[in-house]
């Protein structure tokens, strides 16, 4: 590119890195003409506290500057806050890196860190609160920008230890910190830094008495059994009162690693699966031996029913 910079080649150390690549996760942009940096934020405290964290010559003179705007979703009009930096060589070079086919991605080699979280969470995050039940749902992290294939491969591989995973808001990708994790996360981040956004950190205890006695305690080493259990005909039930889980937790395990089967009262599996139902006189002692529906089992003798629910076959005569 033959453009003429102005100023000389912009540096940042390591933490300034992570302040930037953090906003450009979330609300900042390099403009693709003019190859300078932009934030735009309805709080001035968010942009004055991004300002103090890069150097003072970066940014334009007179900034940030404000504007009102409509919207036309609401029919009201807005005032938001716009910093700007310098146009410069470094813009130019990165716009290339985060632009590529001037489509905003997700660089491969860009590395998430704590302060990089912070900032992507107060650009683009929010809570999920019920503030009516004071309940506490997940973390989310606006991702509309990018691809799910980008979010899989570069930002939830960063974010294992809170167990993100992707959801969809209208269609568009969004990543969900569990509530398990939700302080956890918010503890490495660090406290909010300003006033206007206190209202991200504001979490509600859980009110299932034991979590409140003992605290979220984590149950991945039980996994094994758990689904060593279930593969044995345990249903979560069972399961949850041997091992002192909680039902919803057993379910979640066995279908996150794909074993789930529902089994319903009258469609389980027979402990005799050698007898002939239409043979059996007492068809209502058999279902209250062996845990089953009589009706169901009616239906089977009286139809003849070869397949029962895909676990067990019986030869009619």
């Amino acid at each position: 590119m033959n453009k003429k910079w102005k100023y000389e080649k912009f540096s940042f150390n390591e933490k300034e890195m992570s302040v930037i690549n953090g906003l450009l996760l979330s609300d900042g942009g390099i403009n693709k003409k003019s190859f300078n940096f932009f934030l735009n934020s309805s709080s001035l405290e968010f942009i004055m506290f991004i300002k103090k964290l890069l150097p003072e010559y970066v940014w334009c003179d007179n900034h940030p500057q404000s504007y009102e705007y409509y919207d036309k979703r609401t029919n009201k009009i807005y005032k938001e806050f716009r910093l700007s930096a310098k146009s410069n060589l470094f813009w130019y070079e990165l716009k290339e890196k985060w632009y590529p086919n001037d489509k905003k991605m997700v660089p491969l080699d860009l590395k998430l860190d704590k302060l990089c979280n912070l900032i992507w969470y107060l650009g683009d995050g929010s809570i999920d609160n019920r503030e009516n039940e004071c309940v506490t749902n997940n973390i989310k992290l606006s991702t509309n920008s990018f691809c799910c294939e980008e979010i899989e491969n570069i930002l939830i591989k960063q974010l294992k230890e809170y167990e993100a995973k992707i959801g969809f808001n209208e269609k568009k990708p969004i990543i969900n910190i569990p509530r398990r994790n939700v302080e956890k996360f918010l503890k490495d981040i660090g406290k909010c830094p300003f006033e206007d956004y206190k209202h991200k950190w504001v979490v509600y205890p859980y009110k299932n008495k034991n979590i409140e006695k003992n605290g979220f305690k984590d149950h991945k080493y039980l996994i094994p059994t758990i689904l060593e259990m279930h593969k044995d005909g345990e249903n979560v039930n069972n399961i949850g009162l041997k091992l002192n889980l909680d039902s919803g937790l057993v379910l979640y395990y066995c279908k996150k690693n794909g074993i789930y089967v529902k089994k319903n009262r009258g469609e389980c599996d027979l402990k005799s699966p050698d007898e002939k139902i239409h043979h059996i006189l007492d068809l209502k002692g058999f279902a209250k031996e062996n845990d089953l529906g009589y009706d169901y089992l009616l239906k089977l003798k009286n139809n003849k029913i070869k397949k029962y629910r895909g676990w067990t076959k019986y030869e009619m005569e």
